[in-house]
């Protein structure tokens, strides 16, 4: 198995696929996706309500996956769309949002240190049904080091839907912001 992995994150590194590899210690030490039932994040603990192909989706404990009002998630992108970096697909899901939400605040960003890519996006019609909300999302996108696949979690809140999207996305962000990005990087 590590010879495997080692081997797999050698090749990567040669093709300039990801940036330089881990030793497989490190790698390993990341918290595995597939394993996790619980995640904290910006201090809450959040659990595994829903579950399928590609995608773990974590909620409050007294939160149901229907009404929550906060949520994380990650989705592991299928292989098949290895030809995309994490960056294409963040590009792509802005411009989904912009078509959809004109408008509506949207932002992408990209830490060129790590490479890792971070977007935000306010959907004025939250998917909750149990009163006006509206969404507020943030995400961070990168490529898994050794299986090449692209990992993208999500924070995201619902909140009474506000008079300016803009102001309410800023504020939330100073908050939001800074626990995205220092929240660890997981494996597939």
């Amino acid at each position: 198995m590590k010879a495997t992995l080692l081997m797999l994150s050698l090749l990567a590194a040669l093709c300039g696929c990801t940036s330089p590899p881990l030793d497989i210690a490190t790698y390993q030490a990341r918290p595995s996706i597939a394993e996790t039932k619980s995640v904290v994040f910006d201090g809450k603990t959040f659990m595994l309500k829903f579950h399928k192909e590609g995608l773990w989706e974590f909620v409050p404990a007294q939160e149901s996956i229907d009404a929550w009002n906060e949520l994380v998630d990650f989705t592991v992108v299928s292989r098949d769309l290895n030809r995309f970096t994490p960056l294409d697909l963040a590009k792509r899901a802005i411009a989904l949002h912009q078509q959809e939400n004109p408008n509506m605040p949207a932002i992408l960003l990209t830490d060129n240190k790590t490479g890792i890519d971070y977007s935000m996006h306010f959907y004025p019609d939250s998917l909750r049904k149990d009163g006006q909300f509206s969404e507020i999302s943030y995400f961070k996108y990168y490529r898994d080091s050794v299986t090449g696949q692209t990992i993208i979690f999500h924070y995201a809140r619902n909140i009474p839907k506000p008079s300016n999207p803009s102001e309410s996305a800023i504020a939330i962000g100073r908050e939001i912001v800074p626990q995205i990005e220092a929240f660890p990087l997981y494996r597939p």
